[in-house]
């Protein structure tokens, strides 16, 4: 009887041990990792990353989620990033999402992902010169640009008006690969405007001079107060200010109350993510817009991605994006803008933000 007991509390443990909701290894009994996610790390990056790990794993797959200690786009952080690919690839992941914190630094790292047949999906940030990216995943940062210069010109009439507007430009870290599609986008729906009616009076039309090192707010700020020296020796105002982001836009927001901009003369300004502080800025009017990426349809896409890979069935794509080395397929989401008319529709009623966060 006590040789039956315990081989029946025996079985129990075996049992116990394969038990199937154990999501870590529901679809790989070898407790093998089967994706990788490396990200930079804040805020946004963590969210990102912790959706995606928890939608998978909710789908059963194993995974590891790294993010990239160091300062923002420093030497350091590039090189921890490297780093922490080459464990995931050395822990036989199958699939690797990766967000750059340098979309040109992991051009021989990834070789080595490829040659140990790992599928790469450049997550958010195109990955530059490397044939080893299998899939992209993204939002048409052009349409970003676009939104933003379309809005401008809704607003200001510039279809029907023959006097000049003065605008200014303001865009994020050179070394990071959207920023060209954001400014070029903007640019290409603005040129004939620019020929035509639009004065630029600090000359600043480049992407190297409108660029803001580490989207830092305080360096916006700092340009932003440069420029509006350069208005008051010509005894103009400024009529609207695109931004390609949120940080920048508080910066230039932050400079414009100032010098004594109000509310009732402030600029059209653009921006870019609906931070929390920049949509308390709609409300109050010193920010115009702000374009919203809302990431949980791309981590949900990414998702689909991930699994069609692993089951080896058609991956969900709608475009293809070239990264210098190759045309990669890719899924790019739409975004939509948010202002004064629509804020609460979109970012309250939906659940994004609380009354509360936005303090009202």
């Amino acid at each position: 009887m006590k040789k039956l007991l315990i081989l029946l509390f025996a079985g129990l443990l075996l049992v116990s041990c394969s038990d199937p909701t154990n999501t870590d290894n529901q679809k790989n009994s070898s407790g093998q990792i089967e994706v990788g996610i490396a990200m930079p790390n804040n805020v946004r990056w963590r969210r990102d990353g912790s959706d995606i790990k928890s939608k998978l794993e909710q789908a059963g797959y194993s995974v590891d989620v790294k993010y990239a200690e160091g300062q923002n786009y420093s030497q350091q952080q590039i090189s921890n990033q490297i780093s922490q690919i080459n464990d995931l690839i050395s822990n036989n992941v199958k699939v690797l999402v990766i967000a750059p914190v340098n979309g040109y630094s992991l051009t021989s790292v990834l070789a080595e992902a490829k040659s140990e047949g790992i599928k790469v999906i450049s997550y958010d940030r195109l990955i530059m010169d490397s044939d080893a990216v299998s899939y992209s995943i993204g939002w048409n940062n052009e349409q970003v640009g676009q939104l933003q210069a379309e809005y401008l010109i809704e607003k200001l009439n510039l279809e029907n008006r023959e006097d000049d507007v003065t605008m200014e430009f303001f865009t994020g870290d050179e070394t990071d690969i959207n920023v060209q599609s954001y400014f070029y986008g903007a640019m290409e729906v603005l040129r004939d405007f620019l020929a035509k009616n639009i004065r630029v009076y600090s000359n600043d039309l480049l992407l190297s001079e409108c660029a803001t090192p580490e989207w830092k707010t305080e360096k916006a700020k700092e340009r932003m107060e440069r420029i509006i020296s350069i208005y008051e020796e010509y005894n103009k105002t400024i009529d609207a200010v695109l931004c390609s982001n949120d940080s920048t836009a508080q910066g230039v927001t932050e400079a414009l109350l100032a010098a004594g901009y109000t509310e009732d003369s402030f600029p059209l300004i653009t921006g870019q993510d609906c931070d929390i502080d920049s949509v308390k800025n709609i409300i109050k009017g010193t920010q115009s817009m702000s374009v919203l990426k809302e990431t949980s349809i791309m981590t949900s896409k990414t998702v689909d991605m991930v699994k069609a890979i692993l089951s080896n069935t058609i991956v969900p794509v709608n475009k293809t994006v070239n990264n210098g080395e190759k045309n990669i397929p890719a899924f790019l989401c739409d975004a939509i803008y948010v202002d004064k008319d629509n804020w609460r529709t979109v970012l309250v009623d939906s659940g994004y933000y609380t009354e509360e966060e936005l303090q009202l």
